[in-house]
C-alpha cells in the first residue's frame, strides 16, 4: 500500500500513459511538427513520449525519436507537484517563473508550445482522474 501512495503524488509511466490518452483526443495539439520530449523527475529516469506530426505517443525506447528535436522538462518531485495538482498555467507558469528547468532544442520548444502547454493540463487531468 506505501507503493501505491508514494506513486500517486510523483510523475509516472503511468500517469504520464494516461496524459497521453488525453492528449491523443486534444484537437489544440500540434500536427505540423515532431520532437522527442523527456519528462524528468530527478533523481530518476526521464519519461520519454514522441510528439510527431499529430500523434502522440509514449517512446518505446531509448532509440525511439532520437532522431528528432529534442526537449527536457526537469524539475524535483517538490517541483512537479504543482503542475500535477493543477497549477494555474500549468507547464506555460513553470516555464515563465523557472519553476521546472526547460532544455534542449529552444526552437522545437517554442514551435511544440501549445502542445507542451496542453500535456501539462492533460498530466494533472490525468491526476485529479486517479
Amino acid at each position: 500500500m506505501s507503493a501505491a501512495v508514494s506513486d500517486a503524488h510523483h510523475l509516472t509511466g503511468d500517469l504520464l500513459d494516461r496524459a497521453i490518452v488525453l492528449l491523443e483526443a486534444d484537437p489544440q495539439r500540434d500536427r505540423w511538427r515532431s520532437a522527442r520530449i523527456g519528462l524528468s523527475e530527478t533523481p530518476g529516469p526521464d519519461l520519454l513520449l514522441v510528439v510527431d506530426r499529430g500523434t502522440v505517443r509514449r517512446a518505446g525506447d531509448g532509440q525511439d525519436g532520437a532522431d528528432l528535436k529534442q526537449i527536457r522538462i526537469v524539475g524535483t518531485a517538490d517541483e512537479w507537484k504543482p503542475i500535477l495538482a493543477g497549477l494555474h498555467g500549468g507547464l506555460h507558469r513553470a516555464w515563465r517563473y523557472h519553476l521546472l528547468r526547460f532544455e534542449g532544442d529552444s526552437v522545437a520548444l517554442l514551435d511544440l508550445w501549445k502542445t507542451i502547454w496542453r500535456l501539462g493540463d492533460a498530466l494533472a487531468d490525468a491526476y485529479r482522474r486517479n
